[in-house]
């Protein structure tokens, strides 16, 4: 896409389809601060011609000023080899990933609904039921240099997998 105002309109071919789809920005205009959000206004996405759009579109696609700050994937484990993932999605779902380094143990996913509230988290984990969990989020990093954000769940449920710090950056 070109780096301009305005509407564009990409093709897709073959279609996509499924139930989840995520859009990666690869590139962006230089600005001032290269840590500032690139900003998205709109994304339309068309079946059969027609526009998937309106206010149904609208209440699903509504900014959440409590899940904002989680969305994405967290990471766990040694710095630039990640073993543990946890991906918080827009429509309020997760993903927790364990791909161990060490091929003897074994790799373990599970995923769920999520809801939060200020810093108190509730997952819901499969043959746990739901799980409150405090988030303490910080961030780490030199003064002027890269920052990275941590995630920590504390509580006395906080199943064994989640009790290691999660950070923003593999």
């Amino acid at each position: 896409m070109a780096d301009q105002r305005g509407l564009q309109q990409v093709a897709i071919r073959p279609p996509l389809q499924g139930a989840y789809f995520s859009m990666e920005i690869l590139d962006q205009y230089p600005a001032e601060d290269p840590e500032s959000p690139v900003c998205v206004t709109d994304v339309v996405f068309y079946s059969d011609g027609k526009p998937l759009n309106g206010p149904w579109l609208t209440q699903k696609l509504k900014f959440d000023k409590q899940k904002a700050p989680l969305l994405g994937t967290w990471f766990s484990g040694y710095e630039g080899a990640p073993e543990r993932f946890i991906s918080f999605y827009f429509d309020g779902t997760y993903r927790y990933d364990y791909q161990p380094i060490d091929q003897a143990k074994k790799a373990r996913t599970f995923s769920g609904e999520y809801e939060v509230s200020g810093t108190r988290l509730v997952l819901a984990v499969p043959g746990r039921g739901k799980v409150t969990l405090r988030l303490k989020r910080e961030r780490m990093g030199e003064e002027g240099g890269p920052q990275k954000r941590l995630l920590t769940f504390e509580g006395k449920d906080v199943p064994e997998d989640l009790k290691d710090t999660f950070r923003d950056q593999p």
